[in-house]
C-alpha cells in the first residue's frame, strides 16, 4: 500500500471516529453524515464452516432462514425471502426458473391493469409485485415467486399479505407451501372477488420444517395479468421461547426445552437441543451393530461389528493423535473422556490407494427412513483425498450415496447420509487417497438411526404417486411417466432411467432443436414455456422444478442453481443427499445419456 493511500486512510478514519465536520481530499468534498457509516474490521476473518456478516460478525449456514436476526444487520436472514414492502428490492424473493412468466416490480399506474399505487406508501411511486400483461401471454400461464428454504417455523407462525385485484385484472393469485412431501394450497383468490383496492390475507402457517412460501399467479385469460401484492410480512415465526409441544412432524424428539428437532439428529455426538436432551439417552443408538466411537480395548472390527476390505489396499486403524501439520486440536470427536477415532493415511508417491470398512451385518430393505450419521477429519492440503460412503446391495451391487473431496478446513466435520434399498443392504465407508500427497483421513462417531435395524415394508407400502406418474425407487418422488427412459434423470436417485435400453433412439432433429419421444423436432423456443408441444408432454415435463445453465446443478428442495465453482468445494449447498458434493471423483455408471462421454474435471462430472 502506498504512504499516500495509508495516509489517506487514516485521515478517513479519524473522520469516521471523531466526527470532524468536513474533510476535502483530491478535489472531493466530504460531508459528515447524520448515521455513523458501517465500516468492517477487515482483519477478521470467520473460522472455516462460517459465513461473514455484513457487520463483519460471523455466522453459521444453519443460522441462515430460521427467523432469527444472528448478525445483528439481518444478512443472515435478508436473502431468504423474508418480510418485504418492496421497497428497497426484492428481499430475497425470487421468480421461478423455468416459467416465462414472471412477477415484476413496478410502480402505481393508472393506464393499465396493475394498482394505481401501491399499499405501503399509499402514493403512485411506492414498489410492489404485479402480474404484467403483455401482447404474448396466455391463458394458463404461470409465475412463481418463491422463498428460500426455511428451517422452521413456530405453531403460531403467520404470513400476511396485501393484493389488489383490479375489475380490469384477469389473473388470480394462490399461495402455496412447498415441504419434503409435496405442493400444498393453502390460500386462493381471483378477480370473481376483486375490488378496486388493497385487500388484507393472513395465514396462519404454524409448525412447518424445511419449507418454501411461493406465490403462483396465474392468467385467466391470453394477455392477461394486473394482480398485485405488497408488505409481505412474518409473524411470530421464531421457535426461539416456544413452549408449545407441538412439532412439525409425528416423529420429532421434543427437546426438555420444548424445541423440536428431527429423529435423525438424535443421539449423533452433536447436541441440537439447547439442553443437550437429545444427547441424554442413546444406549439403543450406540448399540447397533455398525455404530462406534472407537473407544475400545479389544478387537475395534468386532466391537463395532466393521469389517476391513480383503480387496483394498490399505486398513484403516484405531489412532490417537491428528497430525501435527493442523492448527487444529489433536484429539478425536467423541464428548467426554474419549481418546480414538478411525483413520488411515499416506505418505508415498503410490496413487489409486484405497481402504474401505463395511458393517458386517445387513440392514433389512428400507425406504427413505434410515439415516447413517458420522464425523470425519481430512488433512489433505491439495485435496486430493476422497471420503466415499456407499451401499452394497445383496447382489453386490455399489451405490454410491454420498462423497466429500478433501479441502483446507480443519476441525471434525459432521455428515448424514439417508439411506434406502430395495433389499437388505450393508453400508461402507471407503477413503481414497489417490495422488502424490500426504493425505490423512479420520472416522469418529458413526451410528445409525434406529429405523435401519427396522426397516420398512417396502412390498406392501402403497405408491403414492398418480396413474399417469413414475414412482422413484429410492426417495418419495413421483415424476411424469413420460419422464421414464427420457435420457433425463428427473428422479433423484435417478431410476426413472434404470432399465432402459441401451440404445439410443434415433437422432432426427437438427443440433439446435429438441426432440420428443415420437421424434417430432420443436425448437428449443417452445421448452418450459408453459405449452405441451409433444404428445406426451416431455418439453415441459421438467421444468416444474426449474433449470439451470452453464453447468450448474438443479437443487430440487430448494429450487436453486448451484454454479459450478460451488460443487465439490467441500461445502454441501443442497439438502438433496448433498448432491453438489456427491460423485465428485469418479462418472457414475449410466452419468451421461444419448452417447455423452463422462469426464472428471475439477468441480466433478461432466458430459462431453
Amino acid at each position: 500500500m502506498s504512504a499516500c493511500f495509508q495516509e489517506f486512510l487514516e485521515d478517513a478514519w479519524t473522520w469516521f471516529i471523531d466526527g470532524l465536520g468536513t474533510l476535502k481530499a483530491a478535489g472531493v468534498h466530504w460531508v459528515a453524515a447524520v448515521i455513523q457509516p458501517q465500516v468492517k474490521n477487515i482483519a477478521l476473518s470467520c473460522p472455516p464452516g462460517y459465513r461473514e456478516c455484513q457487520n463483519g460478525k460471523c455466522y453459521k449456514p444453519e443460522q441462515s432462514c430460521n427467523f432469527v436476526d444472528d448478525c445483528g444487520d439481518d444478512t443472515d436472514e435478508n436473502e431468504c425471502g423474508t418480510s418485504c414492502t418492496f421497497e428497497k428490492g426484492w428481499c430475497g424473493w425470487q421468480n421461478s426458473l423455468a416459467e416465462n412468466f414472471d412477477w415484476a416490480l413496478g410502480v402505481g399506474s393508472r393506464q393499465g391493469l396493475r394498482p394505481p399505487e401501491d399499499h405501503t406508501l399509499g402514493n403512485k411511486n411506492g414498489h410492489f409485485l404485479y402480474l404484467e400483461a403483455t401482447p404474448v401471454g396466455l391463458q394458463g400461464e404461470e409465475a412463481h415467486l418463491r422463498s428460500a428454504v426455511w428451517q422452521e417455523s413456530s405453531a403460531a407462525c403467520t404470513l400476511s399479505f396485501w393484493y389488489f385485484i383490479s375489475a380490469k385484472a384477469t389473473g388470480s393469485i394462490q399461495i402455496l407451501i412447498k415441504t419434503e412431501k409435496g405442493l400444498s394450497k393453502v390460500w386462493q383468490e381471483s378477480e370473481q372477488n376483486s375490488g378496486d383496492h388493497w385487500q388484507r390475507a393472513v395465514i396462519l402457517l404454524g409448525k412447518l420444517r424445511n419449507f418454501e412460501v411461493l406465490f403462483r399467479g396465474i392468467r385467466t385469460r391470453d394477455l392477461g395479468g394486473g394482480p398485485a401484492i405488497d408488505d409481505i410480512e412474518f409473524k411470530n415465526c421464531t421457535t426461539v421461547g416456544e413452549t408449545s409441544e407441538s412439532c412439525p412432524e409425528a416423529t420429532d424428539f421434543l427437546c426438555h426445552d420444548k424445541k423440536c428437532v428431527a429423529s435423525h439428529l438424535v443421539c449423533d455426538y452433536k447436541p441440537d437441543c439447547s439442553d443437550r436432551s437429545d444427547e441424554a439417552h442413546c444406549g439403543h443408538y450406540t448399540s447397533t451393530a455398525g455404530s462406534c466411537n472407537f473407544e475400545t480395548s479389544g478387537n475395534w472390527t468386532t466391537a463395532c461389528g466393521l469389517t476391513q476390505d480383503s480387496q483394498d489396499d490399505l486398513d484403516w486403524a484405531i489412532g490417537t493423535r491428528i497430525p501435527v501439520e493442523t492448527s487444529s486440536p489433536d484429539i478425536d470427536h467423541t464428548p467426554g473422556s474419549g481418546q480414538h477415532f478411525l483413520s488411515v493415511s499416506s505418505s508415498g508417491p503410490e496413487e489409486g490407494h484405497t481402504a474401505r470398512i463395511t458393517t458386517s451385518q445387513y440392514f433389512p430393505a428400507s425406504l427413505g427412513v434410515c439415516t447413517v450419521r458420522f464425523w470425519f477429519y481430512m488433512v489433505d492440503p491439495k485435496s486430493m483425498g476422497i471420503l466415499k460412503v456407499y451401499t452394497i446391495e445383496e447382489s453386490g451391487l455399489n451405490i454410491l450415496v454420498w462423497s466429500v473431496i478433501g479441502s483446507k478446513r480443519t476441525g471434525w466435520m459432521y455428515g448424514h447420509v439417508p439411506l434406502s434399498s430395495n433389499s437388505a443392504f450393508k453400508v461402507a465407508f471407503e477413503a481414497d487417497l489417490a495422488g502424490n500427497e500426504e493425505i490423512f483421513i479420520a472416522l469418529d462417531d458413526i451410528t445409525f438411526t434406529p429405523e435401519c435395524v427396522f426397516g420398512g415394508p417396502m412390498a406392501s407400502q402403497p405408491s403414492p404417486c398418480e396413474g399417469d406418474q413414475f414412482s422413484c425407487i429410492y426417495t418419495l418422488q413421483c415424476v411424469p411417466l413420460s419422464g421414464k427412459c427420457n435420457g433425463q434423470e428427473d428422479c433423484t436417485d435417478g431410476s426413472d432411467e434404470m432399465d432402459c435400453s441401451l440404445s439410443n433412439p434415433p437422432q432426427r432433429c437438427g443440433q439446435m432443436e429438441f426432440q420428443c419421444s415420437n421424434n417430432e423436432c420443436i425448437p428449443p423456443l417452445l421448452l418450459c414455456d408453459g405449452v405441451p408441444d409433444c404428445h406426451l408432454n416431455e418439453d415441459e415435463s421438467r421444468c416444474s422444478n426449474g433449470s439451470c445453465s452453464d453447468g450448474a446443478l438443479m437443487c430440487t428442495s430448494s429450487n436453486s442453481c448451484i454454479p459450478v465453482h460451488e460443487r465439490c468445494d467441500g461445502f454441501a449447498n443442497c439438502m438433496d443427499f448433498q448432491l453438489d458434493e456427491s460423485s465428485c471423483s469418479e462418472c457414475p455408471f449410466g452419468y451421461c445419456r444419448n452417447g455423452g462421454n463422462c469426464v472428471v474435471e475439477k468441480n466433478g462430472p461432466v458430459c462431453r
